[in-house]
């Protein structure tokens, strides 16, 4: 799956905005010019907040596929 950039770079800069990560300018591998994205301690927390609510979806949504709790 191919991600255009006109997509990532527009959300690492609202994610950046809201104090979520941090960047940072460094080199590559290859010597070129990078930028680099960590994770705040804010944006762990919303990871994992995020993270319990997919979770709980696709609990639900494996349940509501084998036909509930009564079709195991």
């Amino acid at each position: 799956m191919k991600v255009a950039q006109g997509s990532v770079y527009p959300a690492l800069n609202r994610l950046e905005n809201r104090d979520m990560i941090l960047s940072e300018w460094g080199k590559s591998d290859n010597g070129r010019d990078a930028k680099y994205y960590r994770l705040t301690r804010a944006g762990w927390r919303a990871l994992k907040q995020q993270t319990a609510i997919w979770e709980e979806y696709a609990a639900a949504m494996a349940l509501a596929l084998r036909g509930g709790p009564d079709n195991p």
